[in-house]
């Protein structure tokens, strides 16, 4: 093509490029997780933008190489495995499929697990389920989850 002729293109830095192309903004809030706190939170209020924002900014700094920010090692992510791991472990075997944690190909497998404690998704049933087996599981569960609950 006429672009490869006038440049050579295997010479251009995408990830400088992408750097410079984001606001500054994320960059703001990577030097502050770098350099002053790790606490979404009050980035969120040093900056004076929500929280939700930059929890995003945070990944695509970290994508790009700004800052180090890996949601898998919040507190809040740790707790909310820990909690889940608990329930699981105490449920009547045969219940439960298990912890199932997402991973590949463009996937954090995070959910939002980091932003928030206290945070737990479960599916009870199938298509092949009958009403009658999904309300016997959610007894077992509801039960299950009030004693983890209690103990903490």
């Amino acid at each position: 093509t006429i672009l490869n002729n006038l440049f050579d293109l295997s010479k251009i830095n995408k990830t400088e490029i992408n750097k410079k192309a984001y606001s500054s903004n994320i960059v703001d809030a990577c030097h502050l997780y770098m350099t002053k706190s790790k606490n979404l939170n009050t980035i969120s209020k040093l900056l004076n933008i929500p929280y939700g924002t930059i929890y995003k900014y945070l990944q695509k700094g970290a994508e790009i190489g700004l800052c180090d920010y890996d949601p898998k090692f919040s507190n809040k992510y740790k707790g909310n495995l820990d909690f889940a791991n608990n329930v699981n472990n105490r449920l009547i075997n045969g219940i439960s499929k298990g912890i199932i944690k997402k991973s590949g190909p463009n996937v954090n497998g995070i959910y939002n697990q980091d932003i928030s404690s206290n945070a737990l998704l479960i599916e009870v049933g199938g298509y092949q389920n009958k009403i009658d087996e999904v309300y016997n599981t959610i007894d077992v569960l509801a039960n299950t989850l009030k004693e983890v609950i209690n103990e903490n």
